[in-house]
């Protein structure tokens, strides 16, 4: 209990008609790396109920006066406690954690990632466009339609602003007609089509587990020199 601190909900975002994101204010300066992730703690007196005190990766840059956690809406308890906080409520959280972070040493870098498991992303995204890095980046984002894309008007707003970032999406369902994107799942030929140099990169894999193993299959498929990974399942989110 000692180690937990007080947030208190300031903010809740519709991302998508699934995806909602809740800004807190910390009752002390809370330092972490873009990309970190955080136990959201509902059951004080079990810490280890896994039901209802759970690791959610930040959405926000380091750089913010707030911490944002973003979560896509189930019928868990989890989600039902999430949905119910109103603004000022205050509930704990573990300091934020996590190893698959920002290297701003890293010229080169590909994400490849599935559905909510974007929020680390968007946490080393904003970071970048805070300090106005010009790191190479390219980014393969997997959703089932183009209606359930989190963060896409951010996303793009980005990319008009950084020319070294790209953003390939991609959809596993039907969606309508449009240019810019890939319909089916990610592959190694059209990875490497966009990004033909993605051995020089380090590739950061974030979502659901049978993805996360999906994507690093590729990566390691990709000849006799495998590409640098980092990665992180999103379990039981």
């Amino acid at each position: 209990m000692n180690n937990l601190i007080k947030i208190k909900l300031s903010e809740k975002i519709t991302r998508t008609s699934s995806v909602c994101s809740f800004r807190f204010i910390a009752d002390k300066k809370v330092e972490f790396l873009p990309g970190q992730f955080a136990r959201i703690i509902f059951d004080e007196e079990a810490i280890n109920n896994s039901s209802l005190n759970k690791y959610l990766s930040i959405s926000c840059s380091p750089e913010r006066g707030y911490l944002e956690f973003t979560k896509r809406i189930t019928a868990s308890d989890f989600s039902k406690h999430l949905m119910a906080l109103a603004v000022g409520d205050v509930i704990h959280m573990a300091r934020p954690s996590g190893h698959c972070v920002f290297d701003e040493s890293l010229d080169g870098m590909v994400f490849l990632v599935g559905g909510i498991g974007i929020t680390p992303v968007i946490s080393m995204l904003e970071y970048i466009a805070d300090k106005k890095f010009k790191n190479k980046i390219d980014i393969f984002y997997s959703n089932e339609t183009d209606k359930d894309v989190p963060f896409k008007n951010i996303l793009d707003s980005w990319t008009r602003d950084n020319e070294a970032l790209r953003v390939h999406y991609n959809f596993t369902g039907c969606v309508e007609n449009d240019e810019g994107c890939f319909r089916g799942r990610i592959n190694s030929d059209y990875i490497l089509n966009k990004v033909p140099d993605i051995k020089e990169r380090t590739a950061f894999i974030f979502g659901p587990p049978a993805m996360v193993e999906a994507m690093k299959d590729i990566c390691e498929s990709m000849g006799d020199c495998p590409v640098k990974m980092k990665y992180e399942s999103f379990v039981g989110y």
